[in-house]
């Protein structure tokens, strides 16, 4: 998105609770923010990566499927992605597999079921166990978004499709996939980019973008649309 890029963690990092409460929690207030934004942060990455990474403004609604309501506004660094994002940064996909609990495998393809690290797997993240499968070593990862309720969230299941339903938030083996903002020309200017070079680079993902799907409006009546713009993963 014009100067900065998202980047989406290509494994599972670690495995945390969404909150330890088990009670009622918005991301505003939830365990998982706070360790993203403090602990994770500082020793995850150099001083020298802080300065690309950009403050974002978060909207972080409720859960549209089940209509539970959501929280305030946020501004973070790190963070888990939401519903709404997931959604908003999936490629054109299909959508024959929709059901109203669920989304298919081909509409989160791109995220490619997420293997955990050995790490995140010495912590405790559930991972697919058989290494004859194409899911092996994948496991779950929370979004940020409420459950069927607000003691709940949503998490991606290594099977590959979202669970709108969710996890207690006090649920203990499931994994993280951090998300950050990062700045693409202060980046350039670093690793000394040329403009010409930043240029061409945009034109391609331009191109390679593909068109906006109408939205489609399953049995249930639920509508969902795929919202493509530029990711880096």
């Amino acid at each position: 998105e014009g100067d900065r890029a998202l980047v989406l963690s290509k494994y599972i990092l670690d495995c945390m609770v969404y909150d330890a409460g088990g009670d009622e929690v918005s991301w505003e207030d939830a365990g998982l923010r706070v360790w993203l934004s403090g602990e994770f942060f500082t020793e995850a990455f150099t001083t020298d990566e802080w300065d690309y990474m950009r403050y974002t403004e978060l909207e972080n609604n409720g859960n549209p499927y089940l209509n539970v309501p959501g929280g305030e506004k946020t501004k973070d660094l790190i963070f888990a992605l939401s519903i709404d994002e997931l959604e908003k940064y999936t490629p054109e996909s299909s959508y024959d597999d929709f059901e109203w609990y669920w989304f298919g495998n081909s509409y989160y393809e791109w995220l490619d079921n997420a293997q955990a690290t050995e790490y995140a797997i010495q912590k405790g993240v559930q991972v697919w166990p058989w290494e004859n499968s194409d899911i092996y070593k994948c496991g779950n990862w929370w979004l940020r978004s409420p459950g069927e309720d607000s003691a709940k969230a949503m998490f991606y299941n290594f099977s590959g499709f979202v669970d709108l339903e969710g996890f207690r938030c006090n649920t203990y083996d499931v994994g993280v996939r951090p998300a950050v903002w990062v700045d693409l020309t202060s980046m350039a200017e670093d690793f000394g980019v040329s403009e010409d070079v930043q240029e061409n680079v945009q034109e391609d993902i331009q191109e390679a973008m593909p068109e906006e799907e109408p939205v489609v409006q399953p049995e249930n009546g639920s509508g969902l649309q795929a919202n493509p713009e530029k990711v880096f993963s």
